[in-house]
């Protein structure tokens, strides 16, 4: 099939002669000298002799390309693309196709569709940074989006992406070793290997350990299967400790993955912080910053620059469960200060009447910015307000408290999950500094501030495991290193993230 032109190419010439009305000066001069030199399924490559290619343009181009075109499709049956070289070109050609047929055969080693790549993946606004994540790490495994794990639901193109990234790093990059295999492979192979014994342990981990790029898709199958599991974690530590491409894909959030080895969840965890330090990695793209923060995969429908702005999402979202009937509950958060905004008194009342299953959480400490409760408030405490609405207000005194505050809301979940409506929960805390980094906090005594820092809940809770002797000393050390550890990652993951473009400030926007 592939010498097709090649075997009737004299039939092709003899209609060139026959059929068209060519001079035999210009047939003799500009058709007859050429030759096929190459061919395949839908392209001839056809060679010229160096007199013929002066002429190249004028006579070739001009006036013969569609006869010969014609001509070889009424000889053959199929139509092809032509293209014409010179003697001169043969070098650089042979080079390229060679480069090409090696290519090919890297691609299919490596398990890739030769159609999904980054010129037929389609970019809208849903994907345009996931997009341009992949072709960061495609183009370098140094950058900040190594290791790269792609979430999406089914359909979305999670799986073309990675095959576009594989592609993208085979070309660029000659002596590249790349390997795309599915969950439901990987996992096979590694049953195959424990069965087989050793050996077969030893060939598999050579296999996936010494690659410059390893691609798995749909990886929430890998979960839960202990050996599985722990062969990826190894291979996942060796590639990244090794500086080589990670990506993999998954239909379910990182947050998800209960069982997965802490050390990789937390490569893909860390997005809150990119966020806070206004980088493009973080989980608003950086356009929430701190102030406007949201995790909506996790639960977390956001917070508020506006103080009390919160509850009207809350009551949202409860009326949203209430009505799919979901069983789930909704938990708002704020301070003292919002309780004399007009948006709690409204957000309570509308709460009340649709008996929404919402839990409002009130930490109060004692001020609203500079002002004390006790000066904008004439009954004692926030959550005697709710009697007003027909709601339960519950009084945490002690907000400190771990275990308090776990055995009162224990106990308000449990009403609420009931379908007994709203709840105003009020816990006394107190803040250490001032409400915000221009805030001295000079209306408070350093008396005042020292007695409540010896209130530290986490320290009150340390001091319980202790006394009650649930823990050794040595064992909390260990949790608080680690937890100085995963925030020090954290941070370093968001300082090393990306700045936002200045176009993504009009992407993301609702207009009508």
């Amino acid at each position: 099939m592939k010498q097709l032109v090649s075997k009737n190419w004299d039939a092709i010439l003899e209609m060139l002669k026959n059929d068209f009305e060519i001079k035999p000066v210009l047939f003799k001069t500009f058709i007859e000298p050429l030759k096929v030199y190459d061919e395949d399924d839908d392209k001839v490559t056809i060679l010229l002799d160096d007199d013929v290619y002066q002429h190249y343009d004028s006579y070739i181009k001009e006036k013969f390309y569609t006869f010969i075109k014609n001509s070889i499709e009424a000889v053959t049956g199929k139509s092809y693309s032509l293209d014409f070289i010179s003697k001169e070109d043969l070098e650089s050609y042979d080079t390229e196709k060679n480069e090409n047929n090696q290519l090919i055969e890297r691609s299919a080693s490596a398990n890739l569709n030769p159609n999904y790549t980054f010129d037929t993946f389609v970019v809208g606004p849903n994907n345009d940074f996931i997009a341009a994540a992949a072709k960061a790490v495609a183009k370098d495994p140094n950058t900040d989006w190594n290791p790269l794990f792609i979430y999406g639901g089914v359909g979305l193109g999670k799986t073309h992406l990675m095959h576009s990234i594989a592609h993208s790093i085979l070309e660029n990059q000659k002596d590249a070793r790349v390997l795309y295999v599915t969950s439901e492979q990987f996992t096979n192979e590694v049953i195959e290997s424990i069965k087989e014994g050793v050996l077969a342990s030893t060939k598999l981990r050579k296999k996936y350990r010494n690659i410059d790029a390893l691609l798995i898709d749909d990886i929430q199958f890998v979960i839960g299967k202990e050996r599985t599991e722990e062969e990826f974690f190894h291979t996942f530590n060796d590639l990244y400790q090794a500086g080589k491409r990670i990506i993999i894909s998954s239909d379910r959030p990182p947050k998800d993955f209960t069982n997965i080895e802490d050390r990789i969840k937390s490569r893909f965890g860390n997005g809150m912080m990119a966020e806070i330090m206004g980088k493009a990695n973080g989980v608003c793209k950086g356009k929430g910053g701190s102030m406007h923060i949201a995790d909506v995969d996790a639960g977390n429908l956001g917070a508020n620059g506006i103080v009390g702005g919160g509850m009207g999402i809350a009551i949202g979202a409860a009326l949203t469960q209430k009505m799919k009937n979901t069983g789930k509950i909704v938990v708002c958060c704020f301070g003292d200060g919002a309780t004399n905004e007009g948006s709690f008194h409204e957000t309570l009342n509308m709460a009340a009447i649709w008996n929404l299953p919402v839990i409002f959480y009130c930490i109060n400490n004692g001020y609203g910015i500079s002002t004390p409760i006790s000066s904008v408030m004439r009954t004692k405490h926030v959550y005697e307000r709710a009697a007003a609405y027909g709601v339960p207000g519950v009084f945490i005194e002690d907000g400190n408290d771990l275990l308090a505050v776990r055995e009162t809301m224990d106990k308000v979940i449990k009403d609420v999950r009931a379908g007994k409506g709203p709840v105003l929960v009020e816990a006394i805390s107190y803040r250490w500094y001032g409400h915000s980094t221009s805030d001295p906090g000079k209306y408070r005594t350093k008396e005042e501030v020292d007695e409540w820092k010896k209130k530290d809940p986490i320290l009150k809770f340390r001091n319980y495991l202790l006394d009650k002797k649930l823990a050794k000393a040595e064992e909390l050390d260990a949790i608080e290193a680690a937890s100085h550890k995963a925030i020090d990652a954290a941070v370093e993951y968001g300082r090393k993230g990306p700045e936002p473009s200045p176009e993504s400030a009009f992407e993301d926007i609702f207009t009508e």
